[in-house]
């Protein structure tokens, strides 16, 4: 079972960066997207969408 832990344990790490990043994870954003869509402050929208619109640059830099 030695070799089975082995195999599993970077298995798994790799599984939830893949998981995360493609959504499947629950992170808890989702819930936070909507919270922040049906906050009645304009100055909160705002300032997500400059965290959301500086994230997708980075994305789309690469790191």
């Amino acid at each position: 079972m030695a070799w089975w832990d082995r195999v599993a344990s970077p298995m798994r790490r790799v599984w939830a960066g893949v998981a995360t990043r493609v959504g499947i994870r629950k992170s808890g954003l989702l819930r936070l997207r909507q919270e922040v869509s049906t906050c009645e402050y304009e100055d909160v929208r705002v300032l997500w969408e400059l965290l959301t619109e500086s994230q997708c640059r980075r994305r789309r830099r690469g790191g």
